[in-house]
């Protein structure tokens, strides 16, 4: 979900036949120091305490990461952009995904919250077609 994120985000430079027409994010989060401070792996990693020996204090980590977070919204409307969340989603926080969807304004027919993790909603949607079906519909719509 970032990485679409950051490539939708630059593509606003693009010509607009090069632009996506729709966007689909799973399991996002708002900021990816939201994951990489306060989700899972930062406590197996030990993220906090290994930068802090290095010298990083707060403010310089969420300095780093403001310059790889998209910083703007996407090119893509926020009507054509699809979301799956996890309530219990501890690796891309649920709270900083929310954050996104409210930030980017999605109507909410295209947002799905499932009652599962980071690993388990992706793995869901091979069986629970919902979200596919509603981008595969916007992505119809426009032809």
């Amino acid at each position: 979900a970032h990485v679409a994120r950051l490539i939708a985000t630059r593509a606003t430079q693009w010509s607009k036949k090069l632009q996506p027409d729709a966007l689909l994010l799973i399991t996002p989060c708002e900021k990816l120091e939201d994951a990489a401070i306060n989700g899972a792996f930062a406590d197996v990693w030990k993220t906090v305490e290994h930068s802090m020996r290095q010298g990083w204090t707060p403010s310089l980590r969420s300095k780093y990461f403001s310059l790889i977070d998209p910083t703007q919204n996407p090119c893509v409307n926020a009507n054509q952009t699809v979301a799956v969340l996890g309530t219990h989603d501890r690796v891309t926080p649920f709270p900083s995904g929310q954050r996104l969807m409210k930030r980017l304004n999605l109507p909410a027919e295209n947002i799905f919250v499932r009652r599962q993790g980071h690993f388990s909603t992706p793995l869901n949607l091979a069986r629970d077609k919902a979200p596919f079906n509603r981008f595969c519909r916007l992505l119809t719509d426009l032809s």
